[in-house]
């Protein structure tokens, strides 16, 4: 099996998300037409990097500062474009595409993840808002859950699921440069050119060893990523994993 799906412009979602529609259908249409060779080449390049990397490390202003393994796991991209090759591959997330395209993804070794995960702005199931996010990540785990709003609601959705519900285990890297966020709207679309995601609980289709049912998806806007010290993405914006480096260059001395 293996096929294409294409996301239209959808008023209930522009309005749901308080969104200008004719700028929002406006962006849709774009990025379904972007240049997608170009994305493809982008996407083959930090997928790479992830595959053979060993850690990675995000950060943002909002105060995510985590890194995780990456243990060698298979490492997909969805880059809009469906050749003949992909249509032979025999894992079903490379025979298929998504327009608007642009997304690399994989999963990270389960017990991993340490360091501190916040963000400003998401939204729990029902339209519940989830703001000023904080938590701590040990051994893989989601824990110590803070927020300004919405705290008690999110531990209440996962009081069922049990502790691998909030075990991470997945990322995502958006790279359609026509696809923008509205972190205040809560418009995080995972394609969006430097949008991140980071994942708990099932991981299973993705190569992960996580089976649980339910999980969460936060997303880390304006974010930092270097994988073993190449930067991939820097404050919300792509940056070409062969051309940039985890340290700032060293300053010239004025003469």
């Amino acid at each position: 099996m293996r096929g294409v799906s294409v996301s239209y412009p959808s008023k209930s979602l522009a309005a749901a998300q308080q969104l200008d529609y004719a700028s929002y259908e406006q962006m849709i249409w774009s990025s379904i037409g972007a240049d997608y060779s170009a994305i493809s080449m982008q996407a083959d390049q930090i997928k790479q990097l992830l595959a053979t990397g060993k850690k990675m490390h995000i950060s943002s202003p909002a105060g995510t500062d985590m890194t995780v393994d990456l243990a060698s796991r298979p490492v997909f991209a969805d880059d809009g474009i469906l050749s003949a090759a992909d249509q032979q591959e025999k894992l079903i997330l490379n025979r298929t595409a998504r327009l608007p395209g642009g997304l690399v993804y994989g999963t990270c070794q389960e017990t991993s993840a340490t360091g501190r995960l916040a963000f400003a702005n998401d939204e729990i199931s029902a339209g519940k808002p989830l703001k000023g996010f904080k938590a701590d990540l040990k051994n893989g785990q989601v824990e110590n859950v803070r927020a300004e709003v919405g705290a008690d609601a999110f531990k209440e959705g996962f009081a069922t699921v049990g502790a691998s519900g909030l075990q991470v285990g997945r990322f995502s890297i958006g790279l359609n440069p026509g696809m923008k966020i509205d972190d205040e709207k809560v418009y995080h679309p995972a394609s969006a050119a430097g949008m991140v995601f980071v994942s708990t609980g099932n991981n299973a289709l993705f190569g992960g060893q996580n089976k649980t049912l339910g999980g969460y998806s936060f997303p880390i806007a304006n974010a930092t990523v270097d994988v073993d010290g190449k930067v991939i993405v820097r404050n919300g914006q792509l940056v070409s994993p062969t051309m940039a480096s985890a340290k700032p260059a060293p300053k010239k001395k004025q003469k």
